[in-house]
């Protein structure tokens, strides 16, 4: 069964495990933020940093213990989750975008993709090690933590710059796409299936390798056995 069966057969099934309720409120505060404010650049980040927090929690799969054996990868498991929670997202962000008329839109949406593919990271990278179940937790707390320092970069380095009259604005998102490219690096990574070799001993010079059945047999009944 190639990828692209079992992910269509996958989706039913994982979009009802998807955290629609923190990605309706995420996507209600974001838009709350804009309306409330005068739409401009600062509020729009805001917005986006409320989205990737609702984001986080798309990785925490409530079945994720009980399909590790399952033959469709980790990755396309995941890469199906996000997939399927894309359209509400963009659809969120259009709803953001639309009172901001005078806010540089493809470049904002170039800064919430990189900030989207650092929140999953990690809560991918939290999932993979001590935490499967504190991705979400850790994801969104994370990214709000690189979005503080983001704002006390030095001056030639920063990242949130106020706007495009601005010229440091082209070099910044050239830093924001490194970002992003970085993010979606470590996401992929840290959803490959770990890889479980089987270390044999090495028989030694005169030795056989015994089977696991002749393993078990004691040392004067092992000597028996034809060579």
């Amino acid at each position: 069964m190639n990828r692209a069966r079992q992910a269509a057969l996958l989706a039913r099934p994982v979009a009802r495990t998807l955290p629609w309720l923190a990605l309706v409120a995420a996507a209600a505060l974001a838009f709350a933020v804009v309306r409330l404010g005068d739409a401009q650049t600062l509020q729009v980040r805001l917005a986006a940093l409320a989205l990737c927090v609702g984001a986080a929690f798309l990785l925490d799969d409530p079945a994720a213990e009980t399909i590790q054996s399952v033959p469709t990868p980790l990755l396309v498991r995941r890469l199906l989750r996000l997939a399927l929670a894309a359209p509400a997202l963009a659809a969120s962000w259009v709803l953001v975008l639309q009172p901001a008329v005078h806010a540089p839109a493809w470049e904002l949406t170039l800064e919430l993709g990189a900030l989207l593919a650092l929140a999953v990271a990690v809560a991918a990278l939290i999932a993979r090690g001590p935490g499967p179940a504190l991705g979400g937790v850790a994801g969104g707390p994370a990214v709000l933590v690189l979005f503080g320092l983001a704002a006390l970069l030095p001056h030639r380095w920063a990242l949130l710059v106020p706007g495009p009259e601005d010229p440091r604005w082209t070099t910044a998102h050239a830093r924001w796409a490194f970002v992003l490219a970085a993010g979606l690096g470590a996401l992929v990574w840290a959803s490959l299936d770990p890889v479980r070799r089987r270390r044999l001993p090495r028989p030694g010079r005169g030795q056989e390798l015994l089977s696991p059945v002749d393993a078990k047999l004691s040392p004067v009944d092992a000597k028996r056995l034809p060579q």
